[in-house]
């Protein structure tokens, strides 16, 4: 459960004494709490599990691996869409194999977007909007389109071809985080969509608009 306290007042936390069969009320027994925690924020992180002193964990990555991810990935050819939010540069998805072969959908420096694709650890396609188009903390729909020679790389309706490329063999897919710079998101993403074809120029920039 969760929710949001009032501006400027306390939060109290009250274990109720209805320890035994109800309706009898009990003054004595064992109650476990577990999990209870505040945050300064404007939603819930996942847990963060201490005993006696702060902790600060590790940034939550999420991926998928394996049969998991084989299973329904596409090798040669694939379409990614998002609608996503960040503050800084960062990975919104990215599919690679841990290092050398990977494509990813982001944001970068200067608000605005970005799609890479690596093969083999050389660069085929560094698409950059251009800078203030997709600006920071706002959702952003983007649409990376990939078969071999033929990219392309929608963002709020408009379209980016590349049409000299190698598609990487990949082996995992994380979302939220990407491989080196950028890095986790620090956003939010509000909708992720993978389809194993790639689809037309009409209809991803259909997707984003």
């Amino acid at each position: 459960h969760t929710f949001t306290a009032p501006t400027g007042s306390k939060v109290n936390v009250h274990i109720g004494r209805h320890l035994g069969t109800a309706p009898a009320q009990q003054t004595t027994g064992t109650v476990d709490v577990w999990g209870l925690q505040i945050e300064r924020k404007s939603f819930a992180t996942s847990t963060i599990r201490t005993s006696g002193a702060n902790v600060t964990r590790a940034a939550d990555v999420a991926s998928i691996t394996g049969t998991n991810f084989s299973s329904w990935y596409n090798q040669s050819e694939g379409t990614m869409f998002t609608d996503a939010s960040a503050s800084v540069a960062s990975g919104v998805v990215e599919f690679n194999d841990g290092s050398p072969e990977r494509w990813r959908i982001g944001f970068a420096g200067s608000n605005n977007a970005k799609v890479a694709v690596i093969d083999g650890g050389v660069v085929q396609t560094n698409i950059t909007t251009p800078a203030n188009s997709t600006t920071y903390n706002q959702y952003h729909k983007l649409c990376n389109a990939i078969s071999e020679n033929n990219l392309s790389f929608s963002y709020n309706g408009t379209l980016v071809l590349d049409n000299s490329l190698s598609v990487p063999s990949v082996s995992a897919m994380t979302i939220g985080s990407a491989i080196g710079v950028p890095g986790l998101i620090n956003g939010r993403i509000k909708r992720l969509a993978y389809f194993p074809t790639r689809k037309t120029d009409q209809e991803i920039t259909d997707l984003t608009t």
